[in-house]
């Protein structure tokens, strides 16, 4: 296998479903994606939109959980990143962006907390927009009939810190988180900056970093619980 360093996988990271938005099941390709015209030789060894030059760009970490168990994280995923790309479009000015989950949970017609479509949130947010969370808080309930998927395991669940690897020979998607960048540890391993669901107590700090698919040359798609495997995101209008 081919070793790809992170400038040349990022490529691969905005799949197909990348600077697409779904409407009434069909997609429509807004303007040319980021990997289509960027020179990913320029990009930086590691970027973490936690911190540029000292400013947070990202939104608030949630909990999916509280106040009771719900199976939403491909909303929170969804709205977490799609959040992020709202305050960077503003330039991280004050408030930062905290979308509504319960609104695309109870309108979104794409999943409840049984499990949902993370991509299905794009086309929700494409033709009806999602309100500020003051509009409608989080239940962690169905009270209507609604980037990237990972493998939720026993391993990731009890993770406490650190580059995360585990061995899986054929992972399967079964839980969405959101991605705010790479980095590169001390002894050289690339991985990817991850916000998960579960809150502030799990991780680091409600955060994890994920091995790429350049770990144990190349074959990091064994360890990395399929994160590079179904991604998408939306590019939000901003007025």
């Amino acid at each position: 296998m081919i070793e790809l360093k992170i400038e040349e996988k990022l490529s691969k990271f905005t799949c197909s479903f990348f600077k697409w938005k779904t409407t009434g099941g069909q997609f429509l390709w807004t303007y040319p994606r980021p990997h289509e015209y960027v020179n990913v030789s320029d990009l930086p060894a590691s970027w973490d939109w936690r911190n540029i030059d000292g400013k947070n760009y990202v939104s608030v970490t949630r909990n999916q959980h509280i106040p009771q168990y719900c199976g939403s994280c491909w909303a929170m995923g969804a709205t977490s990143a799609l959040a992020d790309r709202i305050n960077i479009k503003r330039n991280g000015a004050w408030p930062s962006a905290y979308l509504s989950v319960q609104n695309v949970i109870d309108c979104g017609g794409a999943g409840s907390c049984y499990g949902g479509d993370h991509i299905g949130v794009y086309g929700y947010a494409h033709k009806h927009g999602i309100p500020d969370e003051t509009c409608n808080n989080y239940q962690a309930r169905n009270q209507m009939k609604f980037n990237c998927a990972i493998m939720a395991t026993k391993g990731l669940e009890a993770y406490v810190g650190g580059v995360f690897a585990e061995f899986h020979i054929l992972p399967m998607s079964n839980h969405i988180i959101s991605v705010a960048g790479w980095g590169v540890s001390e002894d050289g391993t690339e991985y990817w900056i991850v916000r998960n669901s579960w809150g502030e107590f799990w991780g680091e700090s409600g955060w994890a970093r994920i091995v790429t698919s350049a770990y144990k040359g190349g074959k990091g798609n064994w360890y990395n619980l399929a994160i590079e495997h179904n991604c998408a995101y939306g590019d939000p209008i901003v007025t």
